[in-house]
């Protein structure tokens, strides 16, 4: 039997709230946006959290080894940072588990969602009186992503993956 549980319970009031107003449609009748009409259709799937580790080295044995978790692949970020991607068991799907440093560890640093309109996501957000941050395109994968922060300052990467890590995504690369 699968359990659903509410948004507030899964994520704090503040950051269901936050995705529900980027996420829900409108329950009062108005003139529909173009934006609006895309996100009616955008999808939203959570890719998982990103932790902030001082040494890669020494936390990467401590989620393989230790909690058993797969090393799915490994990206070099700006300014001497890297990510670590973790699946959960074997197969490599998301939810995943990203670790980027050096960085002052102890802090849940971003949760991913992955979106299937980013720009009608992004356009909703600005609407709403948020304050996304710049579209960016990563420069080895094509991928799309913005940040942005709920009410609380809990930080969220809006990504919606380009062709290629979708279809690689797909396949458990």
């Amino acid at each position: 039997m699968r359990r659903t549980w509410p948004l507030s319970i899964l994520f704090g009031s503040g950051a269901a709230a936050f995705i529900l107003a980027a996420c829900a449609t409108p329950a009062v009748a108005q003139e529909t946006a173009p934006a609006e009409e895309q996100l009616a259709s955008a999808q939203v799937s959570l890719m998982g959290p990103g932790l902030r580790v001082a040494d890669l080295e020494i936390a990467v044995p401590f989620y393989t080894g230790g909690l058993g978790l797969t090393l799915v692949r490994q990206l070099s970020l700006s300014e001497g940072r890297e990510e670590v991607v973790l699946a959960f068991g074997d197969n490599p799907q998301p939810p995943f588990l990203s670790l980027v440093g050096p960085l002052e560890p102890g802090t849940n640093s971003r949760t991913v969602l992955a979106v299937s309109d980013i720009a009608a996501v992004h356009d909703r957000l600005a609407a709403l009186g948020y304050e996304p941050g710049e579209m960016r395109v990563h420069e080895d994968s094509g991928t799309q992503l913005f940040w942005a922060s709920d009410p609380d300052g809990n930080g969220f990467e809006i990504i919606q993956l380009s062709p290629r890590d979708a279809a690689r995504a797909g396949r458990g690369e």
